[in-house]
């Protein structure tokens, strides 16, 4: 369990016990936490409600979020001001997402504007679906379904729901379309007023404010309403996205970062200040990395760990601008945002799937990748081995094998055949 629990000792429960928890608040004053046995407790200062136990004023002393305790929470997502509003998320093992606090815009998906201190389930256009992660900007809400769709609601004065328009104050889900339609969404995050999409091909696409470069996109103008591809990354696939407030940091497959947008504090770690329009390779002394991280709280450093377990910084650290990952003594990312301030959870939560939810339900994802093996009328690619065709999909053999990857990557004029 994070360091950030430690100020919580007074517990009174063993590491074990606890499934997850969320700290937040100016200070870090606020926590919840779920028990393995799908209790969920609350303590903090409670500003305008925010932990969700249907009132408002500090809450001393342990305190169920009773609507929340018959759900199986998996893990929460922290959305907007995080210091003094903020709009809380909550998602069950179902797939179901609860949400709660500031709601001027609409971006708890509830169908009203108004704030409220008791978790409610999102539905609408949600129900029946299940989502496996949210991801907040400022003011609006990005949520993504185990089937690959992303659904949004909130503000929209940028077009940072992706809707096509600057219909603002949206306060039920809507599916997007556009570029997205019958493609497979991955991960999805948010800036301030910009959003983005993580495609299982490694692709990102893009859309709302574009200030400073922030979308990373072919477009010029200073926002974009529907998605549009992140370009510069041709070749590359993208294993993860995070998002600073007015910036983004892509890792690749193969370890390599990749950053882009607006850069005052070095959060880029180019070794500049100066915004980046497309996006551009962090330098590659860190070696290779595994799992980078980052807030939209102007007060912390940007992270990455490395294959290596070693710890870099870069970004604003301590109110000093440090342009290029500076190597540190941490042993983890959720060291980093424990030691500065103000201590918060840093990790975009994802519900792990382990069965498909579609019309083969009870099929593990390998076994019907398995069924689909040979199979030509899904197949892309075909391969003749002493006289006999075998199908094939370029999606599997990219990701589990180095070598057709390479092919497939490369200049192999067979890549762009079919047969």
């Amino acid at each position: 369990m994070s360091k950030l629990l430690v100020k919580w000792a007074s517990f009174g429960y063993r590491e074990q016990e606890i499934r997850t928890a969320i700290v937040f608040g100016k200070k870090g004053e606020n926590v919840i936490i779920v028990l393995k046995n799908d209790e969920v407790l609350a303590i903090g200062k409670n500003q305008d409600g925010c932990l969700g136990t249907g009132n408002e004023g500090e809450v001393k002393e342990l305190t169920r979020i009773e609507i929340l305790c018959t759900h199986k929470i998996e893990g929460f997502v922290c959305g907007g001001n995080v210091s003094n509003y903020p709009s809380i998320f909550a998602i069950s093992g179902s797939g179901s997402v609860f949400s709660w606090g500031q709601n001027m815009y609409g971006q708890l998906g509830l169908g009203t504007r108004q704030y409220t201190t008791v978790p409610t389930k999102i539905s609408g256009s949600l129900k029946g679906k299940r989502v496996v992660q949210v991801a907040c900007g400022a003011e609006h809400t990005l949520a993504l379904t185990s089937e690959g769709e992303v659904y949004a609601f909130g503000r929209n004065y940028c077009g940072q729901l992706g809707l096509g328009t600057t219909a603002d104050n949206l306060s039920r889900p809507q599916r997007l379309g556009g570029l997205l339609d019958g493609k497979i969404v991955t991960s999805v995050a948010c800036q301030h007023s910009s959003s983005f999409a993580l495609l299982h091909s490694g692709e990102i696409y893009s859309w709302g404010n574009n200030t400073n470069g922030r979308l990373g996109s072919s477009s010029t103008a200073g926002k974009k309403l529907s998605p549009c591809k992140v370009i510069g990354l041709e070749g590359v696939l993208i294993s993860q996205i995070v998002c600073g407030a007015y910036f983004t940091l892509a890792l690749s497959d193969d370890g390599k970062l990749f950053s882009w947008g607006e850069n005052f504090d070095g959060q880029l770690g180019n070794g500049t200040t100066e915004h980046v329009k497309r996006p551009a390779i962090i330098s590659t002394e860190m070696g290779k990395v595994r799992e980078v991280a980052a807030t939209h709280d102007k007060s912390h450093p940007c992270a990455a760990i490395t294959e290596k377990n070693q710890v870099y910084i870069w970004g604003s650290v301590n109110g000093k601008t440090i342009e290029t990952p500076m190597l540190t003594f941490l042993s983890s990312l959720d060291d980093v945002f424990t030691v500065f301030y103000p201590p918060v959870n840093y990790q975009q939560f994802r519900l792990k799937i382990t069965k498909v939810e579609n019309n083969q339900k009870g099929s593990t994802i390998i076994e019907r990748f398995r069924k689909e093996f040979d199979n030509p009328e899904t197949a892309d690619y075909a391969f003749i081995f002493e006289g006999k065709k075998i199908h094939v999909h370029k999606i599997f053999l990219t990701i589990g094998s180095d070598v057709f990857k390479k092919k497939f990557l490369g200049d192999w004029d067979d890549s762009r055949k079919k047969y």
